[in-house]
């Protein structure tokens, strides 16, 4: 019988497959120092979904007008502890978590430990330049509630803030992801239509089909 880990461990791979069938290509499994035949098939999930990923994107099987229609930008404004003071309605939808989860929290609790170690080394130069305003690009990786992990490439910003005259990290990025509500709700329009019921009794009547709901 698996333990509580191992249960857990396989659930964040269901959880992964899941968002990979519905058109969520951004999401990864976190790694662990393990080393069993879960470990490698995280490694294996890890793999094939950025094989299939790179794969769509580079024959064109993906229409940014349609299966990718919304391009979501991250943001994240922290004050000058780190603290999470702003950020757009699109984190919660990431990364699950609600206002409670996020407001006022750490930044860094909400990455994976190698991105904590990136993340310090990054706020180190901020600290230690004397500009008042400094750019830098990073990948980070943060932990979703369901634990799995959402690779972003972020541009991280210092600037001082005009009104209180203190400084402020500003977080963005841009990622595409796919927008299965909305093709749902036009399939479900569809389907329900007056059209649509014409063209299911001409398809039935072609295939000598009975069916009195239509």
């Amino acid at each position: 019988m698996l333990d509580k880990d191992k249960m857990e461990r396989l659930k964040q791979i269901h959880n992964i497959l899941m968002e990979f069938a519905s058109g969520n290509f951004a999401y990864r499994l976190e790694r662990t120092n393990l080393n069993d035949d879960i470990e490698a098939l995280v490694e294996l999930v890890n793999m094939t979904l950025e094989e299939i990923k790179s794969f769509f994107l580079h024959q064109g099987y993906v229409n940014v007008h349609e299966t990718y229609k919304y391009v979501v930008q991250i943001f994240f404004l922290l004050d000058k502890k780190e603290t999470i003071t702003a950020y757009n309605s699109q984190i919660k939808q990431l990364l699950l978590f609600d206002d409670s989860e996020l407001q006022g929290k750490p930044f860094s609790s909400f990455l994976t430990q190698d991105s904590k170690l990136e993340w310090d080394r990054l706020t180190s130069r901020l600290v230690s330049t004397d500009q008042d305003s400094h750019e830098e690009y990073i990948v980070l990786s943060f932990k979703t509630k369901q634990h799995l992990t959402l690779t972003i490439n972020c541009l991280v910003g210092k600037f001082i803030d005009e009104i209180s005259q203190s400084e402020r990290i500003i977080i963005t990025s841009i990622e595409i992801i796919k927008s299965s509500k909305e093709r749902e709700t036009a399939l479900w329009k569809t389907i329900t239509s007056g059209k649509a019921h014409s063209e299911v009794r001409v398809l039935l009547s072609k295939t000598n089909i009975k069916n009195d709901r239509f």
